[in-house]
């Protein structure tokens, strides 16, 4: 199940809570479903893996104009506790770094940095984060079960069919929640992987969207450990995030 949020001062989203509620009936086709399951095997079959993603964001102004916003992630992960993610924002560049201990949010450009003690894995530390309020787009692929994550409250799921773009041909998928609309195009093969998902909040002020994508995908990396440390700056500052208020 996708989730709604918005950038944080270090680049991050804050997770808003969608209305739960299965669909009475729900339509999913089992051809989507096999789909989908076979390009999630491909990332939770890979102990290391690294893809690059680019993020676009939709906020609604005070004006109520939606603003769109960017970002671009380089996204390395070890299974089961090790995740780095090196954001180029449109604002704030930032390094998330997740070593089995310890999260830790830096800014290379003003030296600031805030880190906190974590669960022992990934899946435990994206709980653990997700109430502090620190939530990311890609979520679903970073945990253990993508699959199971995704598939949970669908009401529909179809194929439309395939398309060509660049010279290269993909496999394009739809599904339906309760507080989401989301679109998925899987680049098919021995073991598919995801090119780019595009993702409505209908529940949300003004419908946001999200674009995610995805290219440079690894499902046999071997990162150095020294990669998900944080080697802190002699002149490097420790900030705290702010407490949400209530509602966000």
């Amino acid at each position: 199940m996708f989730r709604y949020g918005w950038v944080l001062l270090l680049g991050i989203a804050v997770a808003g809570d969608p209305v739960a509620c299965l669909a009475a009936q729900p339509d999913l086709d089992p051809e989507a479903l096999e789909i989908l399951k076979a390009t999630m095997r491909s990332i939770s079959g890979a102990n290391t893996f690294s893809f690059r993603v680019r993020v676009t964001r939709d906020r609604q102004a005070t004006n109520d104009q939606l603003v769109t916003y960017f970002n671009e992630d380089d996204v390395t992960v070890s299974r089961p506790d090790k995740i780095r993610i090196d954001v180029d924002g449109e604002h704030h560049n930032v390094r998330f770094l997740f070593d089995g201990k310890a999260v830790t949010l830096f800014d290379p450009e003003t030296k600031l940095y805030s880190s906190h003690s974590a669960p022992a894995t990934i899946d435990a530390m994206l709980e653990a984060v997700d109430k502090q309020g620190i939530h990311f787009p890609i979520r679903n692929l970073l945990q253990s079960k993508p699959y199971d994550s995704l598939v949970d409250g669908l009401q529909t799921a179809y194929i439309i069919g395939r398309v060509n773009i660049h010279n290269k041909t993909f496999i394009h998928l739809v599904f339906t929640e309760t507080a989401a609309d989301w679109q998925l195009w899987v680049e098919p093969g021995d073991k598919p992987v995801p090119r780019a998902i595009i993702v409505i909040y209908k529940t949300q002020p003004g419908m946001p969207r999200t674009v995610m994508d995805f290219s440079d995908w690894n499902l046999d990396a071997h990162p150095e450990p020294a990669l998900f440390e944080f080697a802190k700056p002699d002149d490097a500052h420790e900030i705290q995030f702010l407490p949400l208020k209530a509602g966000q």
